[in-house]
Parts: C-alpha cells; sequence; structure tokens
C-alpha cells in the first residue's frame, strides 16, 4: 500500500473545513478533484474517513483516529523540508519565545547560541513567565510550556516528556526521621510545591510511577510554593521539604548535601509542549526555529533523566 501525501493534505483540509468545496479552495484545487482524492485515500487505506450529507461532511470514527496519524506524517515531512530550506537561507527578523526559567536555562546554554551563529540577522527575546499563567498564546510567537493548551486555534505538540525524581537534602531527612523507605511514606514529610507543574493546586496529592509499571499516590502536607524548578532546587537544598525536580535541575544540586530518593526508581513524569500559531501565520524564521528546538531534544537524552551513574552519586 502506498499513501500520496498530497491526498494527506487534502483530507486535513477537509477535516478542517468541514467541506468539500471549501478543502478545494485552501488546497487551490477543485471539487472533483479533492472528491476524488479523499476516495483514493479511503481505497488505499481500506476504511471509510467521511460521509457526506448534502453539503455537510461528517468525518468517520475511523477518520478521526486516521486524522491525528495524517498530521503527524504531513507535519514531519514539511518540518524536514523546511529545515533543509532554511538552513540554505539567510532569516531576519524577530523571534518572541514565551518559556518557564528553567527551560530557558537550557535553551540559553544550549540552542540560542547555535541559532545565533547559523542565522545571525535573527533577533530572538526570551520572556520567562509563569508556567501557571501559559493557557494562552499570548503575544509569543512560540511558546513552551508544562500546560496542556486550552486554545484550538494553536498548534500544540508533544516537546518533551521529563522524568522528575523525589529528591531532600541530608539535613533535611536526618532532621525528620531519615529517608523514606516507599513512596507512600511522603506524607510524614513536608513538601514543596511547584507552579512549573501541570498538577499546580494538587501537589500536595502527590502521585508517582515505579520503574516496574505501578502508580501511587498519597497526600503530603506543602507549606510552600514556587513557580521554577530551580528555585524548588534551591529550597530543597537549604532544607525546605522534599521536592519533585527534573534531571536538569537536580544537577544543580551538590551531592553531598541532596539525595534522589527511592533510588530514582520512583518518578513523576511531565510533558512540555511547545505551541505556535496556524500554519498559515508560521514564518520562515519561525518554522527554523521550531525546527531548531526539537533538533536541540533529540540531541540531549540527558535533559529527559538522570543517568545510573547520576543516580547512584546522589544516593550515596
Amino acid at each position: 500500500m502506498s499513501v500520496n501525501i498530497d491526498d494527506l493534505r487534502i483530507f486535513l483540509a477537509v477535516c478542517k473545513t468541514r467541506s468539500i468545496t471549501q478543502a478545494a479552495v485552501a488546497c487551490n484545487t477543485s471539487s472533483s478533484t479533492v472528491s476524488r482524492r479523499v476516495k483514493a485515500l479511503e481505497k488505499d487505506l481500506g476504511i471509510k474517513l467521511i460521509q457526506k450529507y448534502g453539503s455537510a461532511i461528517r468525518i468517520t470514527p475511523d477518520g478521526a483516529t486516521f486524522k491525528s496519524t495524517a498530521k503527524q506524517i504531513v507535519n514531519k515531512l514539511e518540518f524536514s523540508i523546511e529545515q533543509l530550506s532554511c538552513k540554505r537561507s539567510r532569516l531576519k527578523g524577530v523571534i518572541k519565545l514565551g518559556i518557564s526559567h528553567t527551560f530557558a536555562r537550557h535553551l540559553c546554554t544550549h540552542v540560542i547560541p547555535r541559532i545565533i551563529e547559523d542565522q545571525p540577522e535573527i533577533d530572538i527575546q526570551i520572556i520567562t513567565i509563569n508556567p501557571a499563567l501559559t493557557y494562552t498564546m499570548g503575544d509569543f510567537d512560540i511558546l513552551i510550556t508544562p500546560m496542556e493548551i486550552q486554545d484550538q486555534s494553536l498548534i500544540a505538540r508533544k516537546l518533551v516528556t521529563l522524568k522528575r525524581y523525589f529528591v531532600a537534602s541530608k539535613q533535611y531527612l536526618a532532621a525528620n526521621g531519615g529517608s523514606p523507605k516507599n513512596p507512600y511514606q511522603l506524607r510524614n514529610y513536608t513538601g514543596i510545591d511547584n507552579a512549573s507543574s501541570r498538577h499546580h493546586g494538587v501537589e500536595a496529592n502527590c502521585s508517582w510511577t515505579t520503574e516496574d509499571g505501578k502508580d501511587g499516590h498519597c497526600q503530603v502536607i506543602c507549606r510552600m510554593s514556587v513557580d521554577s524548578f530551580d528555585l524548588a532546587a534551591t529550597l530543597t537544598e537549604q532544607g525546605a521539604g522534599i521536592s519533585l525536580l527534573p534531571a536538569g535541575s537536580i544537577r544543580l544540586l551538590s551531592p553531598d548535601k541532596c539525595s534522589v530518593l527511592f533510588n530514582g526508581t520512583a518518578y513523576n513524569e511531565q510533558t512540555v509542549y511547545i505551541a505556535y500559531r496556524d500554519k498559515e501565520y508560521i514564518t520562515e524564521r519561525l518554522r527554523y526555529t521550531i525546527s531548531e528546538l526539537f533538533n536541540f531534544i533529540d540531541d540531549m537524552p540527558e535533559l529527559r533523566r538522570l543517568t545510573e551513574e547520576e543516580i547512584q552519586n546522589y544516593c550515596l
């Protein structure tokens, strides 16, 4: 079975407009061509994608499921082509990035210097923001947030999923009866709530996943709240309580002062999203910047988790 990429684009246009006529306009073709190409795609896949009711269009359950796959295929191809194109051209203009403090630190260390060297005429403005306020785009060109985007007019894609480990200072543990033996004993300790988490406000209902695939949760008293993983890391090292921290923030801590609890086998996963406006508003410099952000994630597996050696270093 071979699927024509243009057929996928046409099908996505039909999904978006719910109209054969409007999809034809969007794809710069005729209504008969749209109908013919959708039928050809249905034949190739062996499923029914749309149902016609007069001039109205309904996407079938199979069509709705395939829509997600089609979008991923088209987006991946377009970004690959755009990346190659951008590498051959000189780009100009301003890019405004809205991002949490912790992730901004990683970008300024690893991504921004590369973009400046490769495209020196792009002006980058980085605005650090409270993640709890990142449900909408605001005045940004690109938004990087741990919150699920509610604005349906935006394109939101998963950028990375981070492991967050339970961390405490050795001073705090010594003053509070030693390390918990299992995650359920966290209820006997004080936690640090974090607005950088999509669970902000319910962090006291602490949840975790273990390496063997088991989930759990318990109530934890949180007397302090912050809006940055790095702030949480600083307070953790000062003995304010137990916090959930990603690998990048843990590496700021001294292994002599802090411990990763449960040997890193219990953790909480947090997804970080990248959001931007519909592709009709995307400039070449924006495509290039988005591409570089995904390259950055692919090139840095250590951003996602601690290595076994690092975990052991913090567990001594």
